[in-house]
């Protein structure tokens, strides 16, 4: 079922887009709302959340806010991704929402808003979502501050629960809502001198003399006829480091899903993916995503070969990086979340980004599941009967029959 929502405000209507077709239609929209806001990089673009909606039918919602008076133009949009969850303490289906981009495994998530609208935009997506059925909802990864801070203090306390979270990760050991990244200059060399310390910058500049400019080493691009095999050397490498620290399910389960990030960026031409060869050896990766629009390119995954122990391979492939970034006009290079105390050597600032989290405070059955989420809940009945627990399975039929009665 689309829900529609009564008018927010005098100026605003919410409604809710879980139609792919609907979705295509609104590109000339979403591109106009999208070129207007400053804030929104290419992780909300049209093509970028097209690729997460057209792999994940069924589990994305849209909320596009309309406003009124202005030939009902979008000033707008809030992408999000529905997860359907058991609850075993109230033995019920509960719908959870996340920030949209989260179905491709988006660096950075938020709002898609026309600047002029921003006060009334946030505050209406708030109302709309409150009156949707879920549990919870959580923004993870939003580089957008005020604009969370808004959309928090929007919902009601005496309703909702909410929090901005920390995310630790490594054992606590690295704060994954940090980003370092580094403004760069239009000169390569200025970069080198002015982010560089003067002994990290000899060891770069050894090591070009004596591996890149002789030819022992060389770095390649990725292009249409590479990319399978060049994302398989990347992964490949990858799966071997991590492998042996997070066991093989859950390191393929993180591969996956880098990957399909990574033939995302491909699909949408925002892939920059160099490899550092040693003849036909191949002995590191990088994959990048290219924001043209805020000129800024994000680091995504390394990979490098373990048994080519150099120290020289990631700066010369992160450096080679940069200077190709600089070369093609872009000024942000992004060292991705996470605040490893590598990435400060190449002259980077922290960006803080946010994790803000909603719950109900109270709830019933009928404002903790949509029914968007039936047929997912009928294949989990499945699941509950094959494993021979009854009871849930019975729970469960009788909560949907309840939601679809009350739709009537």
């Amino acid at each position: 079922m689309n829900v529609v929502s009564a008018p927010i405000s005098r100026d605003l209507t919410v409604h809710v887009v879980r139609d792919l077709d609907a979705l295509e239609a609104l590109r000339p929209e979403w591109n106009a709302v999208h070129a207007r806001d400053a804030q929104a990089g290419v992780f909300l673009s049209w093509d970028w959340m097209m690729q997460g909606f057209r792999a994940n039918k069924g589990r994305f919602s849209v909320l596009v806010a309309r406003g009124d008076g202005i030939s009902d133009a979008i000033v707008g949009i809030l992408p999000l991704k529905s997860r359907l969850h058991w609850s075993r303490s109230r033995s019920e289906f509960q719908t959870q929402y996340e920030a949209g981009g989260r179905l491709i495994w988006s660096e950075y998530t938020g709002f898609i808003c026309d600047p002029d609208w921003e006060a009334e935009t946030l505050p209406a997506f708030a109302s709309a979502l409150g009156q949707m059925p879920w549990m919870s909802f959580a923004m993870r990864y939003v580089d957008q501050t005020d604009r969370i801070k808004l959309f928090r203090k929007s919902f009601p306390k005496s309703a909702f629960s909410t929090a901005l979270k920390p995310y630790l990760i490594n054992k606590g050991q690295t704060n994954n809502l940090v980003s370092p990244q580094v403004a760069l200059p239009t000169d390569f060399d200025q970069f080198l001198k002015s982010a560089l310390s003067a002994n990290s910058r000899q060891k770069f500049r050894r090591a070009e003399r004596k591996h890149l400019e002789t030819g022992d080493l060389r770095l390649t691009g990725t292009s249409g006829a590479t990319i399978d095999a060049h994302l398989g050397i990347l992964l490949k490498f990858w799966m071997a480091k991590w492998e042996p620290l997070k066991g093989r399910s859950a390191a393929a389960k993180t591969a996956g899903n880098y990957r399909r990030i990574v033939e995302a960026a491909f699909a949408t031409n925002t892939l920059f993916l160099p490899v550092l060869w040693r003849g036909d050896r191949p002995i590191g990766a990088l994959a990048h995503i290219l924001d043209r629009k805020l000129k800024r390119v994000h680091f995504i995954v390394v990979g490098r070969d373990l048994e080519f122990d150099a120290p020289y391979v990631g700066q010369i492939l992160h450096l080679g990086s940069i200077e190709w970034a600089i070369a093609y006009g872009y000024r942000v290079y992004d060292f991705s979340h996470g605040n490893e105390p590598y990435k400060y050597s190449y002259g980077t600032t922290d960006v803080e980004t946010q994790f803000l989290t909603v719950r109900r405070r109270t709830a019933d059955r009928g404002t903790v599941f949509d029914d968007a989420n039936t047929t997912e809940a009928v294949a989990r009945i499945q699941t509950f009967i094959k494993a021979k627990k009854y009871d849930r399975a019975v729970q469960g039929c009788e909560q949907i029959v309840a939601t679809l009665n009350a739709d009537t």
